[in-house]
């Protein structure tokens, strides 16, 4: 279609040229315009302009009537529809070559040589058109000098120069036919190219599609997983607990097992120890005068004075004044000697029930708090009006207190000297009921003292790692466990501090944060010693870390 209208509008064009400046009547017999209209008929997708021109154009050649000024008038309409045509062809091809363009940019070079050729055949047009201007110039001057018969040659003239323009004409029509097909080549080519494109982005979008699939199936796989791995974590945190209950069964084992041994070897020394003053006292002195019904051991003047420290312990069943005996322990001949009768009350939950009973002497008893496992204990009943249960007492570094977690949980030492009562045991004590006050009480190597007093005091149990907990601080020592509450006990083979693995670090075990400022079951070092490793209260003694000669920690029902 577009070659068509080239071809229509090149025609139309020639046939104005000729008949520009022509007002006579004449008779129309160019086959050139009767071929228009017979190509107009036959054009179905014209306008409705060419329409209404076409009639009038028929009348024309029907009466062989008309002036060259009307003929070129209606040829100047059709020729400004085929214009139109022609433009909106152009516009049309151009767009879609734009697109071809846009999305093949290889074609750029091919089409840029279209266009070249494209503008020598308009500048051949343009040459064309002076020269048929010129010669329209030409037939006006003749017209006014020269004859019909003269007019009759020019018009020869100018058919055989219409000729010769109709050859050209037909060369220009074949170049572009020429030029149309490369183009349509062109097309073709870029029709193929686009349907490759679409093949690859159908590709793409199976590719896409596929992806898809291959992701629901990992996410598939990734939820299977989490749920995995929150049923192992289950599994770990229920091993973790029965393993932390397997624990704490097993130091509550050991902790009676340890208990019924002390009981046991407690029992056998009394009944040793009772045999062995009956047999001594018969076979001495059959005939000595006995207090009840157990004669009271004497020391020869000829021997040494033995060595004894006196212990009260309590019984849980009463007895008479007249059975109590003396009960000593022989631990060198270079001390002296205490002789102190065991004094019998009811059992009792604390240290400080001793009070009621009448009993002020510190020594160690057996308590049985909350009704629950009776144990001996270390009670101070001189210190602050006394019923304090001893859980820490350093004074002379004769015991390691660098140990580990075990140990600490059942605890380590004498009650006659240092000891460390056992973790479980303060649990038991600080859950018993009662409202708890923490006494610590420091002597630095050159006679000072000092004390901090907590209120509020407990530990937790051994699923807590023993947290601490304790209120408000009073006392003259400084509050050196400011950064200490709510933090569980930790040894060098079980840390549970913050970071920096305290107890390894201070040679300790303690209630570390990060670390701590207080480090009272440290290294037992001499005077002077201003060592981390050692035992020592920051807000006590300059420098902070200078180590102390004494350390007693001690518990009490707040009244």
């Amino acid at each position: 279609m577009a070659v068509f209208v080239i071809k229509l509008f090149v025609v139309i064009s020639i046939t104005m040229a000729t008949l520009h400046g022509f007002n006579c009547q004449f008779t129309i017999s160019i086959d050139g315009i009767q071929q228009i209209i017979s190509h107009l008929e036959n054009v179905t997708d014209t306008s409705a302009n060419i329409s209404s021109i076409l009639p009038h154009l028929g009348s024309l050649l029907k009466n062989n009537t008309g002036t060259a000024d009307e003929m070129v008038n209606v040829l100047e309409q059709i020729q400004g529809v085929l214009t139109q045509k022609v433009e909106r062809e152009q516009w049309n091809h151009g767009e879609n070559m734009d697109l071809l363009q846009n999305q093949l940019g290889k074609q750029d070079h091919m089409i840029d040589l279209i266009l070249a050729h494209l503008s020598l055949q308009h500048d051949f047009h343009n040459e064309t058109m002076v020269l048929l201007q010129n010669q329209h110039h030409t037939m006006g001057q003749m017209a006014a000098t020269q004859t019909k018969a003269g007019i009759r040659d020019t018009l020869t003239q100018i058919s055989e120069t219409q000729t010769q323009l109709s050859d050209t004409q037909a060369e220009a029509l074949d170049a572009l036919i020429q030029i149309g097909a490369t183009q349509n080549k062109t097309l073709n080519t870029l029709t193929q190219m686009h349907v490759t494109q679409t093949q690859i982005s159908e590709t793409q979008t199976q590719l896409s599609e596929t992806q898809i699939e291959a992701l629901n199936a990992l996410t598939h796989i990734g939820v299977t997983q989490n749920k995995t791995l929150n049923t192992l974590i289950q599994i770990h945190a229920t091993q973790t607990q029965m393993a932390n209950a397997f624990n704490q069964v097993v130091t509550l084992l050991q902790l009676q097992s340890q208990q019924i041994q002390d009981t046991m070897v407690c029992v056998l020394e009394n009944q040793q120890q009772i045999l062995q003053s009956d047999s001594e006292d018969q076979i001495q002195n059959p005939q000595k005068q006995s207090f009840g019904s157990r004669p009271i051991s004497t020391i020869p003047d000829n021997q040494p004075i033995p060595v004894t420290t006196a212990t009260i312990k309590t019984e849980a069943v009463e007895m008479t004044t007249t059975e109590a005996a003396e009960m000593t322990t022989t631990e060198g001949a270079d001390m002296t000697t205490e002789a102190i009768a065991v004094v019998t009350v009811p059992s009792i939950q604390y240290c400080s029930d001793l009070l009621s009973h009448g009993h002020y002497s510190s020594g160690i008893y057996t308590i049985t708090p909350n009704q629950g496992s009776s144990f001996d204990v270390y009670c101070d009943m001189e210190t602050d009006g006394g019923g304090w249960t001893v859980f820490q007492n350093r004074y002379n570094g004769s015991i390691d207190f660098y140990r580990g977690w075990t140990e600490y949980v059942q605890g380590f030492g004498s009650l006659n000297g240092e000891f460390w009562l056992g973790l479980e045991k303060i649990h038991q004590l600080s859950q018993s009921g009662a409202t708890w006050v923490w006494r610590i009480n420091l002597e630095a190597f050159d006679g000072d003292q000092a004390y901090a007093e907590y209120q509020s005091f407990s530990i937790g149990d051994l699923t807590s790692n023993y947290t601490l907990h304790f209120g408000s601080y009073s006392g003259n020592a400084g509050d050196s466990l400011e950064y200490d509450d709510n933090r569980p006990f930790s040894t060098y083979d079980r840390e549970h501090d913050l970071k920096f693995n305290c107890a390894q670090r201070y040679e300790g075990a303690w209630w570390y944060n990060s670390c701590s400022l207080s480090n009272l079951n440290g290294r037992y070092l001499s005077a002077n010693s201003d060592s981390d490793r050692g035992m020592w209260w920051y807000y006590f003694k300059s420098p902070f870390n200078q180590s102390l000669k004494e350390s007693t920690m001690m518990m009490r029902p707040i009244q």
